[in-house]
């Protein structure tokens, strides 16, 4: 779960896309096909579905998008004030 979590850290996004295209290809994920995948590979697809749900947002109307983005906001502001307050370094 923790590699999971990590993965929406956008400075490793290349190398999570790079991973997930070496260990993944089409031929793995045929509709139908009875190929099983082996645990690394079943961590990077949870890792890319977490990714894109992370950032699925940027897909919808602006709007929607810029109301996504004001909830993020709010939650970084809200972390910054729990770690300022446990006098713990604040979170870039």
């Amino acid at each position: 779960i923790i590699s999971m979590v990590l993965a929406t850290d956008m400075s490793k996004h290349f190398e999570i896309l790079s991973t997930f295209s070496q260990k993944i290809t089409h031929s793995n994920l045929e509709a139908g096909s009875k190929t099983s995948l082996k645990l690394d590979q079943i961590i990077i697809v949870l890792e890319m579905a977490i990714k894109l749900a992370d950032i699925g947002h940027t897909t919808l109307r602006h709007r929607e998008h810029v109301e996504w983005v004001k909830g993020l906001q709010e939650e970084f502001f809200q972390q910054g004030d729990a770690e300022r307050e446990k006098k713990i370094v604040i979170s870039p």
